[in-house]
């Protein structure tokens, strides 16, 4: 399948090179990764990383060294229990034989969660959200998240993947929040 980059992109590309989702964030996979980020379903992780990790299309993992989950704010994680990312990524890992380094990246402040925020508020809110943590990457690095919506977290991601010595970042999510009109759409729970 060729490369497909949206408007926003062409626009203005994102520091990352390519990014892929298995499915639009909708249905019963919505009230899944919702469930198990709001809810503390944490055995979700378990079916929802395994569905990843047997859907990861290939053209996106060709090269990659090392899988990096997106990292939670300490007290998000603290308050939480767990990091969905994190239990995602490390089946992924697995499948592919590479080291997980979930400690690769740290998130160093939490403004407001980017569930609460308005699309053009998202790219603030996350800038210089995300530093290098322990060790180093290097080569390809597959940054792996539940849903990708606007695109900021995973390119806040990428630039403190780059810094911490990254060549190439690749993004997998489970699930594209899209709107019919193929914007990106608020991704938290429905109240």
């Amino acid at each position: 399948m060729p490369a497909v980059r949206c408007s926003a992109c062409n626009l203005s590309p994102p520091p990352f090179d390519a990014a892929r989702s298995l499915a639009v964030y909708e249905g019963r996979l919505r009230r899944a990764i919702s469930g198990l980020k709001f809810r503390g379903r944490k055995a979700a992780a378990g079916v929802l990383g395994g569905l990843l990790a047997a859907m990861t299309p290939l053209e996106i993992t060709r090269g990659v060294g090392v899988v990096v989950p997106v990292p939670l704010h300490p007290s998000r994680l603290r308050a939480r229990g767990f990091n969905q990312s994190e239990l995602l990524a490390r089946p992924v890992a697995l499948m592919l034989g590479v080291p997980c380094a979930a400690r690769a990246l740290r998130r160093v402040h939490q403004d407001r969660p980017q569930v609460e925020l308005r699309a053009c508020a998202r790219v603030g809110n996350v800038r210089n959200a995300f530093a290098p943590g322990e060790g180093t990457v290097a080569g390809t690095v597959l940054l792996v998240d539940d849903v990708f919506s606007t695109g900021s977290t995973a390119a806040a991601c990428a630039l403190a993947l780059q810094d911490a010595g990254a060549d190439r970042v690749v993004v997998l999510t489970l699930a594209r929040a899209v709107r019919r009109s193929g914007t990106a759409t608020p991704t938290g729970p429905r109240r």
